[in-house]
């Protein structure tokens, strides 16, 4: 699935850190990768009924062309958000159980404020 008038996304991959004493210390980021004929859907914007406690939780869907790497550890930063958003879970292919195409991958990607 490649959109001829699709959206840019750019991929952020982590860099680990040193190890301290069975800690990981600074973590660092790429930089960022362009991923071209992308299409974005929004998700779920959740906010907490609980008194006195701020935050919500934001979550897209990216539908990236076939063969896009995209792993749980990595950040994507879309049109329109001012913050990359963290990867939930990897990249998920998208194929025809009937005729086997590879249609793109599936990245979904959220944030939590709060």
């Amino acid at each position: 699935m490649r959109l001829r008038n699709g959206l840019t996304v750019h991929v952020l991959r982590r860099i680990p850190g040193e190890l301290v004493d069975g800690y990981e210390t600074d973590e660092t980021w790429s930089d960022p990768e362009p991923v071209t004929h992308c299409a974005i859907a929004p998700g779920d914007v959740v906010e907490p009924f609980e008194p006195n406690r701020d935050g919500s939780s934001v979550q897209y869907t990216v539908y990236a062309p076939a063969g896009t790497q995209v792993g749980k550890d990595d950040r994507i930063l879309i049109p329109g958000e001012s913050v990359p958003l963290d990867a939930i879970g990897p990249g998920r292919e998208w194929v025809s159980p009937f005729t086997g195409r590879r249609f793109g991958v599936v990245i979904k990607v959220g944030r939590f404020d709060g």
